[in-house]
């Protein structure tokens, strides 16, 4: 946060700049909160979790009831956007990734009504379905994978590793023929044709791409400090318009990453306390309980293919959880989580 504010002064568009600062005051106030705060006991750090769980399920019987009485109206059937038009798949995805480690967890330590938490996984699996959010789908896929191994016993590790690979295999079976995934690995196979060809792109996985490409390109230009919080879309605009990305300039992208988003923004400087935050925790508390790895997970992918430090909803949600896990990793004697 601090290395946002500074950022802003030396922003030539300081209407953007007062703007990014503004979403991103969570990033003060939340950790100063939490961290002024004494020590949570298990049992509130147990009923945050549980009504997360909750108002998760209560918010996806009510969407689904919506989109069911849509379904009824019109008998189409509504996928990604259609479906989950209150908010992004992506952050929706996101939300439920952790929803169900949320439940997992609550499952292993015995915290919970068995039924409702299955209740609470299979519903979020299947609105992550719905809502065709590529990353989504992929980190849910990545989190069981990670669930799997970290819940079964060391000596049937070897059959978890078989059953990650067929269920690896069985979700690009069944993705491959689907619209949003053919699009993905098409951009993938033919990259350098996109960036070689930007005037004809027009799906979002290519536009992902140029954004990406443009934003490396701002990077190398400016590697330190970067341009400032304010001037990150303007700066890309000008290589959109360089380098003929006409869609990304059309619609003013921003990076699509937050990694390479920081990067421009605040340089490498930004981007190494960027990558400090996320993963040095995993370095020095070695005693890690299952939700608060599985947390930055979530995060670590979710954020590489969107730009969620610049909205609410994804600034809410990872400063909330990443403060509040974290105050409550100080637990000691009977009552730790870990």
């Amino acid at each position: 946060a601090i290395l946002h504010i500074i950022s802003s002064f030396y922003s030539s568009n300081q209407f953007e700049a007062q703007f990014d600062l503004e979403v991103k005051f969570s990033f003060l106030i939340l950790p100063i909160i939490f961290g002024l705060q004494k020590n949570n006991s298990k049992i509130d750090f147990i009923i945050i979790l549980r009504l997360f769980s909750v108002a998760s399920i209560i918010s996806l019987l009510v969407l689904m009831g919506i989109n069911g009485l849509k379904y009824f109206e019109t008998g189409n059937m509504l996928f990604y956007n259609e479906y989950s038009y209150l908010l992004h798949p992506s952050y929706l995805s996101m939300y439920l990734s952790f929803n169900i480690l949320i439940a997992v967890f609550l499952l292993s330590q015995k915290k919970g009504n068995t039924y409702c938490l299955v209740f609470s996984i299979v519903l979020s699996l299947i609105n992550i379905y719905i809502a065709e959010s590529k990353a989504g789908q992929l980190t849910t896929l990545i989190l069981v994978v990670f669930i799997a191994f970290k819940l079964i016993p060391a000596k049937f590790r070897k059959f978890a590793l078989i059953f990650s690979i067929i269920l690896v295999l069985i979700f690009g079976y069944l993705a491959k023929d689907g619209k949003r995934f053919s699009f993905f690995v098409d951009a993938i196979e033919h990259y350098s044709d996109i960036v070689g060809n930007p005037e004809e792109v027009t799906e979002s996985t290519a536009m992902r791409i140029l954004a990406w490409s443009a934003s490396y390109q701002v990077i190398s230009e400016n590697p330190i400090f970067g341009v400032g919080n304010g001037d990150i879309k303007d700066e890309l605009s000008v290589v959109y318009a360089e380098r003929k990305f006409i869609k990304p300039l059309e619609m003013h992208m921003n990076s699509h990453n937050q990694y390479l988003e920081t990067g421009v923004g605040q340089g490498l400087l930004g981007l190494s306390i960027l990558l400090l935050l996320l993963f040095l925790p995993l370095y020095l508390i070695k005693e890690y309980p299952i939700i608060t790895q599985g947390f930055i997970l979530i995060v670590a992918l979710n954020i590489l293919v969107e730009s969620m430090f610049n909205t609410q909803a994804g600034v809410i949600f990872i400063v909330f959880f990443y403060s509040f896990i974290f105050s409550n990793l100080g637990i000691k004697s009977k009552d730790t989580i870990i």
